[in-house]
């Protein structure tokens, strides 16, 4: 019901937010590079997404802050979930292969690089995740077997019965866009071999 859209459109108008950040006092920035902005289809790379951020690393320079990036901030292209995102062992390679494109493209310019942002977040959006599906499942049989909705029966700004549709239609989505149901992102509830799998790729 409200897209996101382009947000504060940062993509475009780097120049204006570094300056920005730098007329504030801030001496260094961190921001990730967008893989699927460089790999969009397995392989292929696009040079003119590089030279983006090649301008946004010059652009922090020319205003004395430090760039700082992040390969990966939680998100993948889509054709990689569509192979098993961060369950799947080839996961590892295709990382690989697009970390080591980046830093023969951009690394030279480069003091400070992160692999992956958070690499635990996993772990922790696995356990609230499952928390608030077990409390959203109680709250609906609760409200069935009252004859009721589930709506704002547990804690006052938590609409469960919504919540439950919502899994019901992102689930469908995932399933015409991925190929699955439940993709495997990077914030999904992991098994403890996606958990390496995360560590290896780091």
């Amino acid at each position: 019901a409200e897209p996101s859209g382009i947000a504060c459109d940062h993509y475009n108008r780097y120049e204006e937010d570094i300056r920005l950040l730098a007329e504030a006092g801030l001496n260094a920035y961190r921001f990730s590079i967008e893989w699927a902005r460089i790999e969009p289809e397995e392989g292929q790379f696009d040079a003119a997404e590089v030279e983006h951020y090649r301008k946004v690393i010059a652009c922090c320079k020319a205003h004395g802050v430090e760039p700082v990036v992040t390969l990966l901030h939680f998100t993948s292209p889509r054709w990689l979930i569509a192979k098993g995102g961060w369950e799947a062992e080839s996961t590892i390679s295709y990382f690989k292969r697009y970390v080591s494109y980046v830093m023969e493209q951009l690394g030279d310019e480069l003091h400070y690089v992160c692999t992956i942002n958070e690499a635990n977040m996993g772990l922790q959006l696995a356990a609230i995740s499952k928390r608030f599906r077990l409390m959203a499942e109680q709250a609906a049989k609760t409200a069935a077997a009252a004859g009721k909705s589930a709506e704002g029966t547990v804690q006052v700004g938590m609409n469960f019965q919504k919540m439950m549709e919502n899994m019901k239609y992102a689930a469908a989505e995932n399933a015409g866009v991925f190929g699955d149901p439940q993709p495997k992102i990077f914030v999904s509830e992991r098994t403890p071999e996606g958990d390496l799998l995360v560590m290896r790729a780091h």
